[in-house]
């Protein structure tokens, strides 16, 4: 894996953290301007702005064509967080000619040019000024630049910060690692010192903006936050926009937050307090006069957004529009699409381990349709049960009982004596268990309405 500084810092984290340490050596570092260059094949990495320090965009060079991938960007020239974006490099990249430029879409459908990063601080200062209890601040744990302007702003009303969320305290760990920021003594405070403060001198960071499972700012909300609680005047501030899909956990999150008692600020409260990470239509025409390119092909974003990127551009360029598994073969100056491979989603449970599809489906079917274990040992000379056959239901409900030992155990052994007076049919302790359980399987969905999963384990004496 070819990795930027900033976003390798970020993974070795979070391997060491699951212990996976012997992967680290397949992370090599790359940096703006450097170009790896993998059999015929060869991609330089070209500094653009984003949310996040070291975003980069793509060059990519094969036999044939030239194909630059933007990656997230933004165009951000007054820049005095990052170093701005590399412009002069795409004009040259463009006189060498472009095949194809492929395209973030996230905000394609927004034009003109988006507002720069350092845009927050005054409007953050504002709010934080007119806030009379605590503050909880939330937005994305990968964003440097708005975790500096929350630290900024919090120092110009006479505040002080406590970051709560491992993502965040390892950013800006990172940050101080790599010489990047470092913040001013008294800047950050301990959950120890933030009990000894005023209400109106604290501000919590926290991780969570988007209402993510089991996050700090969800375990707020939730109650279940081993030190913070929720109380009246208390104001929490998003400083981050909701993500396409996850509307309802943040509508649920806001919603219990409000019930609290928290006073709830949103950039649509106070405007300027987020900016997006992601090029406006006036920033991608500015890439795309310098690339000049052959092929456009928005990408990344949904669909809407995807086609809202072309039509903003005119369709001045042979624009190639495509959907998630979508194939594109370039021939020349031609192109078409053909079917690619389907692959199949990958699920991870609480214990960390993937869960393949059919594994998956299995727990499914089992919450939807219950489950049945049934045991026992049963004699064949005598054809008659000398244990159970103990039957065990699992999530099924009906007026009746349910299953039990006296409707089952005569009707099994009437099932096991008719195959084994027939001899042609296999009496197989196998064989018996299998056609025991589709008769129990039968039997229960009469009796529920469901196909339950069953499993049959009896056991056969003189067999």
């Amino acid at each position: 894996v070819y990795i930027p500084c900033w976003a390798k810092s970020l993974v070795e984290i979070r391997m060491e953290r699951l212990g996976v340490y012997h992967l680290s050596g397949y992370l090599r570092k790359v940096s703006a301007g450097e170009t790896v260059k993998i059999g015929d094949v060869s991609f330089e990495y070209i500094r653009v702005n984003h949310s996040i320090p070291d975003a980069n965009a793509i060059f990519i060079q094969t036999k044939n064509h030239k194909i630059l991938h933007s990656g997230d960007f933004k165009v951000d020239k007054d820049s005095t967080e990052q170093p701005p974006i590399d412009l002069k490099r795409f004009k040259q990249i463009g006189d060498l000619g472009v095949d194809l430029f492929i395209c973030d879409s996230t905000n394609g459908n927004k034009v003109g040019i988006g507002r720069g990063e350092r845009t927050t601080f005054k409007p953050l200062t504002k709010v934080f000024k007119n806030c009379k209890g605590r503050i909880f601040v939330t937005t994305f744990s990968s964003n440097l630049w708005r975790i500096i302007n929350v630290i900024k702003a919090a120092r110009e009303s006479g505040r002080f910060v406590c970051i709560e969320g491992s993502g965040i305290q390892s950013c800006v760990m990172i940050a101080q690692e790599k010489g990047i920021f470092t913040p001013s003594d008294g800047d950050l405070i301990t959950h120890s010192d933030a009990k000894h403060l005023e209400d109106n001198k604290v501000i919590f960071l926290i991780s969570g903006s988007q209402g993510e499972f089991r996050s700090a700012m969800q375990r707020i909300s939730l109650g279940e936050h081993r030190t913070l609680k929720i109380k009246d005047e208390d104001t929490v501030v998003f400083s981050s926009r909701v993500i396409p899909g996850n509307e309802k956990e943040v509508a649920f999150l806001t919603s219990r937050l409000r019930f609290l008692g928290a006073n709830i600020v949103t950039p649509s409260d106070a405007p300027g307090i987020h900016v997006s990470g992601h090029a406006f239509g006036g920033e991608i025409k500015i890439m795309l006069d310098a690339l000049r390119p052959n092929l456009f092909m928005p990408v990344h974003g949904t669909f809407n957004q995807i086609i809202d990127n072309a039509k903003n551009q005119g369709y001045n360029f042979d624009t190639i529009i495509c959907e998630n598994a979508d194939g594109v073969c370039l021939r020349g100056r031609n192109w078409h699409k053909f079917e690619t491979a389907k692959l199949e989603n990958l699920y991870i449970d609480s214990s960390g381990k993937i869960l393949t599809h059919e594994t998956t489906r299995e727990r499914l079917r089992i919450g939807e349709h219950g489950a049945i274990f049934t045991t026992g040992i049963y004699d064949q000379v005598n054809q008659e049960f000398t244990q159970g056959p103990a039957v065990k239901t699992f999530g099924l409900v009906n007026k009746k009982e349910g299953i039990d030992n006296m409707n089952l155990k005569p009707s099994i052994e009437a099932l096991f004596s008719s195959i084994l007076n027939d001899k042609n049919q296999p009496s197989s302790s196998d064989y018996l268990n299998e056609q025991a359980r589709i008769f129990i399987r039968r039997t229960a969905s009469n009796e529920f309405g469901k196909k339950p999963t069953v499993v049959t384990q009896i056991w056969f004496e003189n067999e």
